[in-house]
């Protein structure tokens, strides 16, 4: 036989789970955006620290290749791009460099991805919506790749390639703007 309290229903137990409508459970479901994946507020430290981290390991690595890049791979260097272009036909990995290369367009591509890697160290791009750290970053990864896949023996080392995927992997961190989510 069950004890019934003044309202008719039996008496909860002190850990039992709540009751729970799943009229109310399924309306939620409708207002989760597809971005709510990128909120995670617990972790704004970490996001921030990653992304402006590998930010800054960019903005070295796009320093160093304009200041080395011409004299090893350059036009006139010891193992010259448009040589390996020429030699490999049309390059199987992709590269900004395929087309044409200069020594002058491999520096605007360094000042670019410079440039863009001290706005994101900055935190710049990480005050909008989602979206625009991570074009910044795919654009940071689209640049540096675009140099390691024609830098032959100076840049087949494995550091190239692991900063590669660290900047597209924080590329989808998201940013300090993160979507509202519905009524709860």
């Amino acid at each position: 036989m069950s004890r019934q309290c003044r309202g008719g229903t039996p008496p909860r137990r002190a850990n039992s789970a709540p009751d729970v409508d799943a009229a109310d459970l399924w309306r939620n479901v409708g207002f989760v955006e597809w971005t709510a994946w990128f909120d995670a507020p617990e972790y704004e430290f970490a996001r921030q620290v990653l992304q402006r981290g590998v930010a800054a390991v960019f903005l070295i690595a796009f320093l160093s290749s304009h200041n080395q890049f011409p004299a090893l791979l350059g036009e006139r260097g010891l193992l010259p791009v448009p040589d390996f272009v020429a030699r490999s036909g049309r390059l199987r990995r992709p590269t900004l460099f395929s087309w044409r290369y200069s020594d002058r367009l491999l520096r605007a591509v360094c000042r670019a991805g410079m440039a863009i890697a001290a706005t994101l160290v900055l935190g710049l791009p990480q005050l909008g919506p989602p979206w625009v750290p991570m074009l910044a970053f795919l654009a940071l990864w689209l640049l540096y790749m675009s140099i390691v896949n024609v830098g032959q023996t100076f840049y087949g080392f494995g550091w190239e390639m692991l900063l590669l995927e660290a900047g597209f992997i924080v590329a989808f961190l998201g940013s300090d703007q993160t979507p509202r989510r519905g009524p709860s």
